[in-house]
């Protein structure tokens, strides 16, 4: 997510923008599409699939500590 969201910046997203952008690409990735209709390599999948794990579970840690 992290990766996907510093090259939207760098074509000049805003920060936050291009975090939820990201997130959403991954996730497409994760159901094993691109979000156009093809699908993604299954090493991509299974990445994507981990990422968004990983990003479920610092939320989930994030909201614990507020």
């Amino acid at each position: 997510v992290q990766h996907v969201a510093h090259h939207l910046v760098a074509q000049g997203h805003p920060e936050s923008k291009a975090i939820q952008i990201a997130i959403g690409v991954v996730r497409n990735w994760a159901h094993g599409h691109d979000g156009h209709g093809n699908a993604v390599h299954p090493d991509v999948q299974a990445a994507a699939v981990k990422a968004m794990a990983e990003w479920e579970a610092a939320k989930a840690a994030a909201k614990g500590k507020g």
